[in-house]
């Protein structure tokens, strides 16, 4: 009986100086393991001896209402660490014309409304750079040729690919009417200022 009144105090001395030395997390392990190792020694002696002092079983109360609110402390400061859910950026799927421009618009939008980098309006949308720079001359044709893009929507179907559709545009937007009106409105800023060469 002796024995165990013996280990019981070292460990709490053990457990004082732990506490003393360590910060954090640390601290919180060190507690965790050592006062599990207390239960498991009270519950050994408890099974051995019957008979206990009334002194005994009260620190063995302070222990328990210790853990109970260093529980509950760190499940405050756990509330108080939850991540922030991110907003998941809805990605557009683009399979017919007006889907691009609608796309294009976007970007458009962001950069003269928001007064952003381009880099940035593409990081805010979700949108790749390379797809909008290989599908701007669609925009491009439809703002200041509606009349040659009409008639190019209309033989678009819905099995096409819009890259093929760009690579017509493209060659249209070339052709030099339509070349110089948008360069006009690229600097003018109603288009954005890509150049694919």
């Amino acid at each position: 009986m002796d024995l165990l009144v013996q280990d019981r105090d070292f460990l709490r001395e053990s457990l004082k100086e732990a506490l003393a030395v360590r910060s954090g997390m640390q601290e919180k392990r060190a507690v965790k393991s050592l006062a599990t190792g207390q239960r498991n020694q009270s519950s050994e002696t408890d099974n051995s001896s019957s008979s206990e002092s009334s002194e005994d079983s009260e620190s063995s109360e302070d222990e328990v209402s210790t853990q109970g609110s260093k529980k509950t402390s760190m499940k405050r400061c756990m509330k108080k660490h939850k991540f922030k859910k991110t907003k998941k950026i809805k990605k557009m799927r683009v399979q017919t014309p007006d889907d691009s421009i609608r796309r294009y618009k976007l970007v458009l939008e962001k950069v003269q409304i928001e007064h952003i980098s381009k880099a940035e309006a593409y990081a805010r949308l979700g949108i790749d750079r390379n797809t909008i720079v290989s599908q701007a001359p669609i925009a491009e044709l439809a703002a200041t040729n509606p009349d040659v893009f009409k008639s190019l929507k209309a033989s678009f179907k819905r099995k096409d690919s819009l890259k093929r559709f760009s690579e017509t545009c493209r060659s249209f937007c070339e052709q030099e009417p339509t070349a110089t009106a948008i360069l006009k409105k690229k600097e003018e800023g109603s288009l954005l200022d890509i150049y694919k060469i």
